[in-house]
């Protein structure tokens, strides 16, 4: 891995605050948050699966964001943090997006794990090229909801998701970092080998 890739530049989404005075959210979050805890003790060759596991209960996590928003921002997908580590060991968030809205290609500076809660969602997977430092596109699927995936810090889960439907589609994503870095330390931007056009 280079450590010349350029990381993420400014976020191209907004940390917007999820509404904490539904009655049952600290209940779930702290509940949500006791699973991650489990998760991060577990052997590494366990590790991936136990986050996919956890993530099973983001349906009743994210029923607690109010209608305003669910509906979104016109400027760019939104997180929306619903569990973290004081530790830094992990950050839990909800991403709202709206029909058109993607990430930039990346890798990962930290593990992910992230599951579709509503709607649906498209992904790209790609494949590093460590000797022309380049990505190149191997696969394209529609992820609905209920699907989960988990990928290693690194260039091994290079990916893009996007929101092709006509419809709101919400995620719920954990990141290995702490709550204040995960807008930062999260994507690695990557070089593409040949330029994408609807993906």
């Amino acid at each position: 891995m280079d450590a010349n890739l350029p990381r993420e530049p400014a976020p191209a989404f907004f940390d917007c605050s999820t509404n904490r005075a539904h009655p049952a959210f600290s209940a779930l979050s702290a509940r949500f948050a006791a699973g991650l805890e489990l998760a991060c003790g577990a052997p590494a060759a366990q590790f991936g699966a136990r986050i996919r596991a956890v993530l099973g209960d983001a349906q009743a996590l994210t029923a607690c964001l109010p209608p305003e928003v669910l509906a979104g921002r016109a400027e760019g997908y939104s997180r929306h943090m619903l569990a973290c580590d004081p530790a830094g060991r992990f950050a839990a968030a909800a991403i709202v997006w709206r029909p058109g809205q993607c990430t930039p290609v990346h890798g990962h500076q930290t593990w992910c794990g992230f599951r579709i809660v509503k709607g649906v969602l498209s992904e790209a997977r790609f494949k590093w090229d460590s000797r022309a430092e380049r990505a190149t596109l191997v696969e394209q699927r529609r992820c609905a909801a209920g699907e989960s995936s988990f990928v290693p810090a690194g260039f091994g889960g290079i990916h893009r998701i996007a929101n092709h439907s006509a419809d709101n589609a919400v995620s719920f994503h954990v990141y290995g970092v702490h709550a204040d870095d995960i807008a930062t330390r999260v994507n690695r931007l990557v070089e593409l080998a040949e330029p994408l056009d609807r993906v």
